[in-house]
């Protein structure tokens, strides 16, 4: 799963716990990662939303390059949910309760 996000989107900081507790949901699962990728310009800014010790691998685009760029991300928050093979199977904008069970019966659908 993909997340792109920044710390001025008030919707971002809205769903930020339930990303970070379905990422310990998934944890130590071989077959699901969520990664987040943030454009705010420091990690300082970063570290005002995540935790210190969150399962969430979190990458900095400060300079929009990956986010807008590669994939055409413009407005916060959107995920993507990315099979193995790289097809994106569900794109949600907006935020979202990730740590539902309508999600997870949803990550497990991909399998």
């Amino acid at each position: 799963m993909l997340n792109f996000w920044t710390t001025t989107c008030a919707p971002c900081m809205e769903e930020m716990p339930s990303l970070e507790e379905l990422a310990r949901l998934v944890q130590g699962r071989e077959d699901v990662e969520l990664v987040t990728i943030s454009t705010d310009r420091t990690w300082e800014e970063v570290a005002t939303a995540v935790r210190p010790g969150s399962p969430m691998r979190v990458l900095l685009d400060a300079d929009r390059r990956v986010t807008r760029d590669l994939f055409g991300t413009r407005l916060f928050p959107e995920t993507w949910v990315v099979d193995p093979r790289g097809v994106i199977r569900l794109r949600v904008d907006g935020a979202r309760d990730w740590s539902s069970a309508v999600v997870l019966d949803a990550v497990e659908s991909f399998r």
